[in-house]
């Protein structure tokens, strides 16, 4: 990084302004500049996809360019000399996309150093790559796991960190059938009820999600049915997603005629009725979410008794009640400074939100050297709350910005889509 260290030494004054350099004085004469910094494709760019970088600046230099998070130091190659000192002329270069390569809104910087003296600029345009494919964050039934449930609830959740989840990517597959057209399908979650019960047994299940760079992701597994050895056969619940004010669960079981049933969610307090259709033995409760405790991931549980006995079976897709919009979440880093001009610095973030929720970051910059000045942002990210609140992320191939100031701002977005205020954390880069 001798070339960005230089940046430290030099009298020419030059200024960063909204990702655009613009000078503030001429260097003797000829003026060292960079006039603009584009790249062509596709935004976003998926894996083998090629990123063409342009860069105008004044000829007979040698350049380099870099993408935040992705990668640091890619040559470019001048198209032809200028011919004259202090004429631009174009410099080209490329780079191919990586599988596991990723940034969201990242920014891209040019350098150009000519006879000693470097500048640099970043593009105007924000770059999104997307190398990896969705993530399946749960399954229910949990692969492996022994139901005592006919009509068992799946339900899948995703996240994409970049692009998105593609809905009309998806394809469900249940004991060989495909059952996509049946599903209820989001970005964030998949989730099926059987029309019919399940014979006693293996169920398999399989999976493919794509996201807008067409990265797919295949999974499948298995769970086994039991022979129902009391009063309820089946649970069911809907909608087998998050739960907000004014939400309607509805719970369905099937059993025993002539009974009496309740249903129970753990950390909500009381049993809530259900009551015998018109048909007999299917039973049917609702519970409307309005002042509930919240509650993540909880299990809901049919309760049926007749006779003296007394039969209880959970629902397979757990409730989750979201009670308010979330409250801003924490964010911590390691130490307060970080080496930019050292290509092995890595940004450890970490922090705790309402579990589940994705933690949408920002990490601008803020720059005072002796020839370059300037603000914008680096990139973005995305990361995921575990069940216990606690999200990481790690952040490398950090553009070289010696003794600049970051701000890194995160807002926590619950699983209904509801977003908290911000929270921010500085640090600078010694």
């Amino acid at each position: 990084m001798s070339r960005v260290r230089s940046l430290l030494h030099l009298a020419a004054a030059s200024f960063l302004l909204s990702g655009q350099l613009v000078a503030a004085a001429p260097v003797s004469p000829p003026s060292i500049r960079i006039e603009s910094v584009t790249f062509g494709g596709r935004n976003p760019f998926g894996p083998g996809t090629r990123l063409a970088v342009s860069m105008r600046g004044t000829g007979s230099g040698a350049a380099t360019f870099h993408i935040f998070g992705v990668t640091t130091d890619i040559g470019m190659r001048e198209l032809r000399t200028a011919g004259y000192q202090g004429l631009t002329t174009m410099y080209t270069g490329a780079y191919v996309v990586r599988p596991g390569d990723a940034v969201l809104n990242g920014a891209l910087f040019a350098m150009l150093a000519v006879r000693g003296t470097e500048v640099m600029a970043a593009s105007t345009q924000r770059i999104t790559i997307d190398g990896r494919p969705p993530t399946i964050t749960a399954r229910h039934p949990k692969p492996g796991s022994r139901v005592a449930n006919t009509r068992p609830n799946i339900a899948i959740e995703l996240i994409d960190r970049e692009t998105a989840v593609n809905p009309a990517s998806i394809r469900l597959i249940v004991n060989g059938q495909n059952v996509t057209a049946r599903a209820s399908i989001s970005e964030t979650s998949v989730t099926y009820t059987p029309e019919t019960p399940f014979q006693p047994g293996p169920v398999r299940v399989d999976l493919t999600v794509g996201d807008r760079a067409k990265n797919i992701v295949h999974t499948n597994w298995t769970f086994h049915v039991d022979a129902p050895n009391g009063l309820i056969s089946s649970v069911t619940i809907s909608p087998a997603t998050t739960l907000t004010s004014d939400d309607l669960l509805t719970v369905v079981a099937t059993g025993a005629p002539g009974g009496a049933a309740v249903f129970s969610i753990q950390g909500v307090r009381g049993d809530r009725p259900m009551k015998e259709l018109q048909t007999p033995g299917i039973y049917f409760g609702t519970l409307a979410v309005r002042q509930l405790n919240p509650v993540y991931n909880a299990p809901l549980i049919v309760t049926l008794r007749k006779n003296g006995q007394t039969s209880a079976v959970p629902a397979t897709a757990p409730v989750t009640i979201l009670a308010g919009p979330p409250a801003p979440p924490t964010i911590a880093l390691l130490s307060r400074s970080i080496s930019l001009d050292d290509p092995n610095s890595v940004l450890l973030l970490s922090g705790t939100s309402r579990p589940g929720s994705r933690i949408l970051g920002r990490v601008d910059y803020v720059a005072h050297w002796a020839t370059l000045e300037g603000t914008g942002t680096l990139g973005e990210f995305i990361a995921v709350a575990e069940s216990n609140g606690a999200w990481r992320i790690s952040l490398d191939s950090l553009v070289p910005l010696p003794q600049a100031r970051l701000i890194v701002t995160v807002i926590a977005i619950d699983p209904a889509g509801r977003r908290s205020p911000p929270a921010t954390l500085e640090l600078t880069s010694s």
